[in-house]
């Protein structure tokens, strides 16, 4: 069966050609999609001892880094939100990762929302895992280094917004 979210491809043929090998971009893969939480539920579970999350913040070209809970989740200039485990509080976010059940649910971690103010970001970085990025409402300049660091556990490719 071909899935709008892999661009057409079957799930075969997308663990065949890019599962950990190549990046896949697919434009409009959720017509529609605006995100999987609001501003106001990610600052809500943000402020929750149980939830993880963490404030990330750019004064020129130094990041900084505040981790939960935040009482007060305000977004300034220059500065990201983000909340794990959102798909364990919110029905669209657990539906949202329903859209991936074709991978071993050992492959499946949870979903992250990051919500950023204008010039906000998460600096580069290598992610030591695999990733599904969804872009909901908004504007962002996302880029992936084409130069690949193999480790032991596969392939990584460094990424920045």
């Amino acid at each position: 069966m071909k899935l709008r979210v892999l661009g057409g491809l079957s799930a075969q043929q997308f663990l065949r050609r890019h599962w950990q090998k190549h990046p896949l971009l697919v434009r409009g893969a959720l017509p529609g999609f605006r995100g999987a939480a609001t501003r106001a539920q990610l600052a809500a579970l943000a402020a929750r001892p149980d939830v993880e999350s963490r404030l990330v913040r750019r004064r020129g070209t130094r990041w900084s880094v505040a981790h939960g809970p935040l009482a007060c989740a305000a977004l300034r200039r220059n500065s990201t939100l983000l909340v794990s485990g959102v798909d364990l509080h919110l029905r669209a976010a657990a539906r949202l990762l329903g859209l991936f059940s074709f991978l071993p649910r050992a492959r499946l971690d949870d979903v992250m929302v990051s919500w950023a103010a204008p010039g906000g970001g998460v600096g580069p970085h290598v992610d030591s895992y695999d990733v599904f990025l969804l872009q909901g409402a908004g504007r962002r300049v996302w880029r992936c280094c084409d130069a690949p660091r193999v480790t032991g556990g596969g392939t990584e490719r460094g990424l920045s917004s």
